[in-house]
This record gives C-alpha cells, sequence and structure tokens, in this order.
C-alpha cells in the first residue's frame, strides 16, 4: 500500500509509526489497514498503533509507541524522558521497562500495557515544544526525577544535566519556583544559589563540617598570589592542610580540573596538602566528612578534642569510640 505523501513523512517522523486514529484522517480505509497486517507489510506493536516498518524494535520506537498509544496530549518524561535527553549516562537503559508518560492531571485513559503514567499540573509548560518524540523540559525532567530520589540522588541528577550543558542553574531554579512544591527545593534552592561571597557550601563546611562537631574553623578566604593560588577558602597553618570547598554543581570541565590540579601541585611543592569537599560532603555528609577533617588534622599535629553532633550516627563520634 502507497501511502499518502503527508502520511509517509509523518509515519518517518514518527519511526515508522502511525495511529489508527491518523490513518483515517489520511483516507487510509480499515480494508487497507488489514491487508497491510495481513500480509505482514505492517505490525501491530500496540492496540490502534502500526509499524509501517516491520522489524524495528529499537527503544525510540517502543518509546514512540507509548506516547502514541497515550493519545495526545501525551509526552515521555521522567527516566524515559532522561533516555532521550541523553541524561542518563546508560543508567536509565539499564532499567527494565515501563515507559514513563506524562499526561495532563485533567486526562482520563486507560494505561497501556508497559507504561506508567504520571499525570502533572500544568503540562503545556513542562513539555518541550516541537521535539519528538514530545518530552518533558530537561528542567522539568531534572525536577521529576530528582523528586522520586533521595537528595544525594536528586543532586546527582542536577550535577549530570549541568555538566552535560544541556540546561541552567537558572532554568531549573525558574522551573523549580514554578511548580511551588518540590520534596527537596529548600536544599536545591541552596545548592543552586552562587550569589554571595561565600557560598552555601562554604557556610555548610563552617556550621554543619566544622563548628558542629568541636573542629577548628581555620582560617578563611585568604588570598595568597605568592604561590599561585587565589583564594583558600579554608586554610589550616599549622597544620599545612587546604580545605577548598566546591558548592558549584555541573561547572567543573577539564579546563578546571587542570586549573585546580595545578593548584594542589603548586601548594604540595611547598608541604601543603589540599582537601575537596564538594556540596554533597557539606551538605547530605558532614559527618562523614567531619571524620575525615579530624583524621587529616590530627596526623597533622592538631592536639584538639572534636565531639559528636545531634546525629545519632555521627561518624565523628564513631571514630572517637574507636580511637582513630
Amino acid at each position: 500500500m502507497r501511502l499518502p505523501d503527508p502520511l509517509h513523512r509523518l509515519a518517518a517522523r514518527q519511526s515508522g509509526l502511525l495511529t489508527a486514529e491518523q490513518c483515517r484522517a489520511a483516507g487510509v480505509t480499515r480494508e487497507e489497514v488489514r491487508h497491510a497486517l495481513r500480509s505482514a507489510r505492517w505490525e501491530t506493536p500496540r492496540r490502534g498503533v502500526y509499524q509501517t516498518r516491520p522489524g524495528r524494535n529499537d527503544w525510540l520506537a517502543g518509546a514512540t509507541a507509548a506516547v502514541l498509544a497515550c493519545g495526545e496530549p501525551a509526552a515521555l518524561g521522567f527516566f524515559s524522558a532522561a533516555r532521550l535527553i541523553g541524561l542518563d549516562d546508560g543508567w536509565a537503559r539499564r532499567r527494565p521497562e515501563p515507559f514513563h508518560v506524562c499526561i495532563p492531571e485533567s486526562r482520563r485513559i486507560a494505561t497501556p500495557d508497559g507504561v506508567r503514567l504520571h499525570r502533572v499540573t500544568d503540562y503545556a509548560s513542562r513539555v518541550q515544544l516541537g521535539a519528538w518524540p514530545a518530552r518533558s523540559t530537561v528542567p522539568d525532567t531534572v525536577l521529576d526525577l530528582a523528586s522520586v530520589s533521595d537528595l544525594d540522588g536528586a543532586v546527582g541528577w542536577v550535577a549530570r544535566a549541568l555538566q552535560k550543558e544541556l540546561t541552567t542553574s537558572e532554568l531549573v531554579l525558574e522551573c523549580l519556583d514554578r511548580r511551588g512544591k518540590h520534596r527537596h527545593a529548600a536544599d536545591l534552592r541552596e545548592l543552586l544559589d552562587e550569589s554571595g561571597i561565600e557560598s552555601p557550601a562554604e557556610l555548610r563546611f563552617a556550621r554543619d563540617v566544622a563548628a558542629a562537631h568541636g573542629l577548628p574553623p581555620g582560617r578563611r578566604q585568604v588570598a595568597d598570589g605568592r604561590r599561585g593560588w587565589r583564594v583558600v577558602d579554608v586554610r589550616y597553618d599549622e597544620q599545612l592542610l587546604l580545605v577548598e570547598i566546591d558548592g558549584r554543581v555541573g561547572h567543573g570541565g577539564w579546563t578546571a580540573q587542570r586549573r585546580d590540579a595545578g593548584r594542589d601541585i603548586r601548594a604540595a611543592g611547598g608541604g601543603w596538602t589540599t582537601l575537596r569537599p564538594g556540596w554533597t560532603d557539606v551538605r547530605i555528609r558532614p559527618c562523614e566528612f567531619g571524620a575525615d577533617l579530624y583524621a587529616s588534622l590530627a596526623v597533622r599535629g592538631w592536639r584538639g578534642r572534636p565531639h559528636g553532633c545531634r546525629r545519632p550516627t555521627c561518624a565523628v563520634r564513631t571514630a572517637l569510640r574507636s580511637g582513630s
């Protein structure tokens, strides 16, 4: 069967797929469809969805079929959108189906087999215009994935999207403001806020790592251009220990890594050791990093005595009990 040109172009755009409704609208009769199916020229991967290129069963075709089976409007979201936009780094590819499809909150449809439906508010603002198959925007995909992750996982999704330059901190924050509610809203706003002289991560270090565990605060924001350093976040002069707190998410790259490595090498030439905690270390695992900092200070001669914080599983308290 020769398809009308507009329908042929539509099938090419849709991974070879057409819906029964699209066929009817283009003037293809039911008998023509039945003949194409009986002759194995077409296949039916889903009810009401036809594959005009038999044998094509790759992931993209399957995802497109899932969207088409849900009718309009519908769009890939969550883990399926992550794979489609290159956010998953192969992780979502190892997840078994279902395909994740978002529809407006007001729609009521029967859930197709192998599909996980997500009814969302403000559907129109969440979908990337002009993209096919339809999918949620990158910031919305990031926040959707963050909403079903613990805080560590949420930070990972945000960091990955920024590192890949798929979105920006500003766009994620705008999306977060538009939504109003999110389980990690406060933490993500703190994470993405890069305003001010001192970053939120530096403040977390001072409060949740050092002060909370009785560790010395060190000298903060010390400039020393003589040795090729710019501004050191925290400096322990007697122990020759530097702490560079990287609270930026997703802004590292080869150039930044080489710059930091060069600073560390130059500092090491003067006998200094550099610790580089990230936002997750000072926000999510402050006790663990506190125990590591204590060990680094103690081995370099610090004779103070830290203490555990209010957390019942504080790693600093555990280190003190074990005598390390």
